[in-house]
C-alpha cells in the first residue's frame, strides 16, 4: 500500500503558513517520551507529536494521517530495525527516523539496509531535539516533493496515453530511451517498444525524420511536419546538452495534425478554385465586413482586395433597390437560408452591372452563424439581350397594331367603293 498525503489543515487559505507535520513516536521511556513531545513542539508550531509506547502500539496507530515516525530502538517486543521493516511493508515511502541510544556501526548498517530515512544518536540535552526537528522537517517535505512529483508524473501519463501524440527520446547515438502515447498504436507500435531502437533504423525510409533527428543532434531546436503511413505528425525536437556543451539527449513531442492537416487540404483546394472561378465571390463576418474577395470580383467591381476588405457589400449599391429589398435579404439569411435573387449593382467607377447573386450563411458548430459567402454570376449581357427582345416584342406588337387600325380604315372604303360600283348596274 502506498502513502497518501492528507494532512492540508496547517496551510491557511492563501496558502502562506507551511503544512502540518504529524509526528508518531515511538518510545518506551515515559520520561524521554514527554521531554521529545515537549522539545519538538516548542521547536516549531508545524510539528504535532503523538506519542506510542512500543513497537506494537505504533504498528496499530499507523495511518494516512501521519507524515513521520520517530522511532528508538532498543524496545521490548520488537525492535526499532523490525518496527521498520514492518512499517516498510505497508508504507514503503513514509519517512522512518530511527533515534537510539544505543549507537554501532551494525545497527546503522541494518537500518539502512532495512530502508531507515534518516539515523540519529540521542544524546544528553535538548539540542539534540533541534537536530531531530530538522531532520523530520527535511525527511518531510523531501517526501512530499516526491508525492508531488509522483502524481503529476501519474497525471501527465494519464494524459499521453489518451492523448492523440507520442512523446519520445533519444540519446546522442539516436537510440530510443522513451517512447509513450496513445497515438503509437496509428504508428503500429506498443508504448515502449522503440525503446533501444534507433531512430536512423525504424525511420530509414523516411528522409524527413532522419533530417530532423540530425538537426537535434546538431543542436538544433527542430519542428518538422512528418507523414508516416496514412497519418501525419507535427514533431518537435528539443536537445537537452550535457555538461561538455554536446547533445547527449534528443526529447520531442509528436501531435496527430492528420484530420487539421486534411482540412487545410481541402481549404487549399476550396480557396484554389473559388481565385480560379469567373462568377465574382466575397465572404463577410456576421455583421456583413468584408473579410476575402476572389480575383473575379476586382475584375467586376474594381474594388481591389485591399479596398474592398473591412467594407461592407453597401459599396456596391447603386440605389436600384429600396431599403425593404434589403431587409428581406437580411431576413432571410439571419435566419439561417440561402438567400438567391438578381441585384444591381454599381462598379466602383458607377458603371451598372446586373448579377444572379446567392448568399449562404456560414455555422459553427454550435449553430451560430459566423460568415455568409456570396456568389455572383454577372448576368448583365443576358438581361440587355432580355430587354433587346422584349423592345423587339414590343416593337412587332406596335406594328400590328398599327397594321390593324390601317386595315380597319382601308376596309371601310373598300366597301362603300363596291356597295356605289353595285348601284351603277
Amino acid at each position: 500500500m502506498s502513502r497518501k498525503q492528507t494532512h492540508t489543515n496547517g496551510r491557511s487559505k492563501n496558502g502562506s503558513r507551511p503544512e502540518q507535520i504529524q509526528v508518531l513516536h515511538v518510545e518506551d521511556d515515559p520520561g524521554f517520551a514527554d521531554l521529545a513531545v515537549t522539545c519538538l513542539e516548542r521547536e516549531t508550531d508545524r510539528i504535532s507529536v503523538e506519542k506510542a509506547p512500543s513497537a506494537a502500539k505504533g504498528s496499530e496507530r499507523l495511518g494516512d494521517d501521519i507524515d513521520c515516525i520517530v522511532s528508538d530502538y532498543n524496545m521490548p517486543g520488537m525492535d526499532g530495525i523490525e518496527f521498520l521493516t514492518a512499517v516498510r511493508e505497508s508504507y514503503p515511502d513514509l519517512p522512518f527516523i530511527l533515534f537510539t541510544g544505543r549507537g554501532s556501526e551494525e545497527v546503522a548498517s541494518d537500518a539502512i539496509s532495512a530502508g531507515v530515512t534518516d539515523y540519529l544518536q540521542k544524546e544528553s540535552g535538548t539540542d539534540q531535539f533541534t537536530v531531530l526537528a530538522n531532520r523530520i522537517i527535511n525527511s518531510v517535505e523531501k517526501e512530499r516533493v516526491h508525492d508531488k512529483l509522483t502524481q503529476q508524473t501519474e497525471e501527465l501519463d494519464t494524459v499521453l496515453s489518451h492523448s492523440p501524440l507520442i512523446s519520445f527520446a533519444f540519446d546522442a547515438d539516436g537510440v530510443f530511451t522513451l517512447s509513450r502515447g496513445k497515438a503509437l498504436s496509428t504508428l503500429g507500435f506498443l508504448p515502449g517498444e522503440l525503446v533501444g531502437e534507433s531512430v536512423f533504423d525504424v525511420f530509414a525510409d523516411n528522409p524527413d525524420i532522419i533530417a530532423a533527428a540530425e538537426s537535434a543532434l546538431k543542436g538544433a531546436q527542430t519542428t518538422a511536419t512528418h507523414e508516416i503511413a496514412d497519418a501525419v505528425y507535427q514533431t518537435t525536437y528539443n536537445p537537452v546538452f550535457d555538461e561538455d556543451g554536446g547533445v547527449g539527449t534528443v526529447t520531442g513531442v509528436a501531435i496527430d495534425i492528420t484530420e487539421r492537416h486534411e482540412r487545410e487540404r481541402e481549404l487549399r483546394q476550396f480557396k484554389q478554385a473559388i481565385e480560379a472561378t469567373s462568377h465574382s465571390v466575397y465572404i463577410t463576418d456576421a455583421d456583413g465586413t468584408i473579410e476575402y474577395v476572389n480575383p473575379a470580383f476586382e475584375t467586376t467591381t474594381g474594388y481591389t482586395a485591399e479596398e474592398a476588405i473591412g467594407r461592407t457589400p453597401q459599396i456596391l449599391k447603386s440605389g436600384e433597390h429600396d431599403e425593404e429589398f434589403y431587409e428581406e435579404l437580411w431576413e432571410t439569411i439571419l435566419a439561417g437560408d440561402t438567400w438567391e435573387g438578381e441585384l444591381v449593382n454599381a462598379t466602383k467607377g458607377g458603371d451598372r452591372y446586373v448579377i444572379n447573386q446567392t448568399i449562404t450563411p456560414v455555422t459553427d458548430e454550435t449553430g451560430e452563424i459566423t460568415d455568409f459567402v456570396a456568389v455572383n454570376r454577372d448576368i448583365t449581357e443576358r438581361v440587355e439581350g432580355r430587354g433587346e427582345r422584349d423592345s423587339l416584342r414590343e416593337a412587332g406588337r406596335t406594328a400590328q397594331s398599327q397594321s390593324d387600325l390601317f386595315d380597319s380604315i382601308e376596309r371601310p372604303a373598300e366597301s362603300q367603293r363596291h356597295t356605289h360600283q353595285r348601284g351603277e348596274h
